[in-house]
């Protein structure tokens, strides 16, 4: 069950990220980043050009709250103990704009201390690099993005307290377009390494090509063909080698009317593995499905958004031949006085089982409220909550958090 809930969310095979982009204009790799901390999220504002080449953003956020559910190691019993516990966490970050004509580099760096108030010691430190290239052409053009990112959370099945990952990722991709058609092609990997002896054998490498082909059904509407795979392998799992996953999809994408966008993407998954597994008789070596990318964002008033999102997966799992995930998110999001005040809520439920029978259910929720004070500062509140069930009760848990957070950036 370990195994089940820590692998999929790292395995997922590159794509264009248009399920994760709905409403985003189509041309948004030709703009700035926004500057993203915590709640707040900052247009840079910065002018000035460091020895008259590259513009400097300096971001971060101070935040402070509670939560019920904090996992702590008991050297007198074993496994871990939950905790009530208060917490504050400091983040900062500075970020390198480059524009050559049309073209774009960035160069980002951000750290996190998380600190509760009962350990007396930090309790972890997370730290991201990043870069971003694109060249942007009247017909064509080529991105790339890398990093390296090392968090530390609690894990999703709580059984061994803080997990702390190293997880590198690359991608690049290029596009050429032709009258109504055009045509993306993709590469992508991704390596995780585990800082606990305990999951090491969950260390594994991923990588893979995409393709997608379309054609303009309206100037910001695209009817696509895509194709993608991925090849997953493990460091240090004798009994399985790892997975080879294909998926085919068809659908549409982009602005089906002034106030409604959409990416909608249907299609089939085949999943082998391998050896090991399959190895052991009692399974087969290939599983296929359906698998499915839906997401929305309708635009109710000027200031009224209401966005709904569905993806069904098919996940490489090491407790069985495959994971198969559904999972369900609704949102909402309210500008008030004169666009300083932002209000969201959402509300989000998946569903995850293997062969075998075994399960997984998680409902999570939350609200929270942003206050623009300045182009450069905000206030904020928030509000999450999340409950898992499985087959195995032991395991299960629920999450009360409760934070403030003050945050700038320029």
């Amino acid at each position: 069950m370990i195994a089940l809930a820590a692998l999929a969310p790292a395995a997922r095979a590159q794509d264009f990220g248009d399920f994760e982009a709905t409403g985003q204009l189509e041309e948004a790799r030709r703009q700035a980043t926004p500057l993203q901390v915590g709640p707040h999220s900052f247009q840079p504002g910065m002018q000035y050009k460091l020895l008259g080449v590259t513009t400097p953003h300096v971001f971060g956020a101070l935040s402070g709250g509670y939560t019920d559910n904090v996992l702590r190691g008991d050297p007198d019993a074993p496994g871990v103990r939950l905790v009530r516990d208060a917490f504050g966490r400091a983040e900062a970050g500075l970020r390198l704009d480059t524009s050559l004509s049309d073209h774009r580099i960035e160069l980002e760096y951000r750290g996190a201390v998380t600190e509760y108030a009962r350990s007396g010691a930090f309790d972890t430190h997370e730290h991201q690099v990043r870069g971003r290239l694109d060249l942007l052409f009247n017909d064509a053009s080529a991105h790339a993005d890398a990093s390296w990112t090392r968090t530390a959370y609690p894990q999703s099945i709580q059984l061994r307290g803080i997990v702390r990952a190293d997880t590198y990722a690359a991608s690049a991709w290029g596009e050429a377009r032709w009258n109504r058609f055009g045509a993306r092609a993709a590469l992508g990997g991704r390596r995780v390494e585990y800082r606990e002896r305990a999951l090491r054998p969950l260390e594994h490498h991923a990588f893979g090509p995409s393709l997608q082909a379309y054609f303009r059904v309206s100037p910001k509407l695209r009817a696509l063909l895509e194709y993608n795979y991925q090849r997953l392998r493990f460091d240090r799992r004798p009994d399985v080698d790892g997975f080879d996953v294909h998926s085919l999809r068809g659908g549409v994408d982009g602005e089906v009317t002034p106030k409604l966008t959409a990416s909608v993407k249907l299609g089939v998954a085949f999943q082998r593995i391998d050896a090991g597994l399959a190895g052991q008789g009692a399974r087969d070596r290939e599983f296929a499905g359906f698998v499915a990318e839906v997401s929305a964002r309708w635009d109710v008033l000027p200031r009224t958004q209401l966005s709904a999102s569905y993806r069904r997966s098919i996940d490489p799992s090491l407790s069985s031949t495959h994971l198969l995930t559904d999972d369900v998110e609704l949102s909402a999001a309210q500008k008030l006085f004169d666009e300083k005040v932002t209000a969201r809520a959402f509300a989000g439920y998946s569903h995850s089982v293997v062969d075998r029978g075994e399960h997984l259910n998680r409902f999570r929720a939350g609200a929270g409220v942003t206050y623009l004070i300045r182009e450069w500062l905000s206030v904020g509140a928030v509000y999450e909550f999340s409950r898992l069930t499985s087959g195995a009760p032991s395991n299960d848990f629920e999450v009360h958090t409760v934070m403030l957070s003050l945050g700038a950036g320029l």
